[in-house]
């Protein structure tokens, strides 16, 4: 489920704010319209209950899950890594990479998350993206050719 399906995340203004800015968000709360095509309404949004950051460490039960801020597809896009794990969200999927082509995205820091996933983590690290089949950091540095060809061409 995209993140803008969860409706009652309290962490939903700080992510708008992030990844739409104050300009598109004031527009929003302007235009019904506009607010249809992102699925929800932006005058819910409460205080967050907890602001992430780079390197944070977060515990669930026995997990200690790191938090990789990943700008990109979004300013604010963050990865989790865990035992072996990353959950990639909209930075990286099984042979393609989240679009860039979307308000307050970059190509530029897009390459560079993917470059630092693949610098950071072993090729045995499972990745789940937000969207797709699941695939490793190894798969993906031999096989992603929409990789490949950002990073050559940068």
């Amino acid at each position: 489920m995209h993140a803008l399906g969860f409706e009652d995340m309290q962490v939903q203004r700080e992510w708008a704010l992030e990844n739409f800015g104050e300009e598109f968000i004031s527009e929003m709360l302007m235009d019904p319209e506009l607010s249809k095509v992102v699925n929800f309404d932006v005058k819910t949004f409460g205080e967050p209950d907890l602001f992430l950051q780079e390197g944070q460490i977060l515990e669930l039960g026995k997990w200690m899950i790191r938090v990789l801020h990943s700008p990109g597809h979004s300013r604010g896009g963050l990865c989790y890594s865990v035992d072996g794990l990353l959950f990639s969200g909209d930075v990286l999927f099984n042979r393609s990479v989240g679009r860039v082509d979307v308000q307050n995205s970059s190509r530029a820091d897009q390459i560079a998350s993917v470059r630092r996933l693949y610098r950071e983590l072993s090729d045995d690290t499972i990745v789940y993206p937000g969207h797709g089949e699941s695939t490793t950091i190894g798969a993906e540095r031999l096989e992603n050719e929409r990789v490949s060809e950002s990073i050559i061409n940068l």
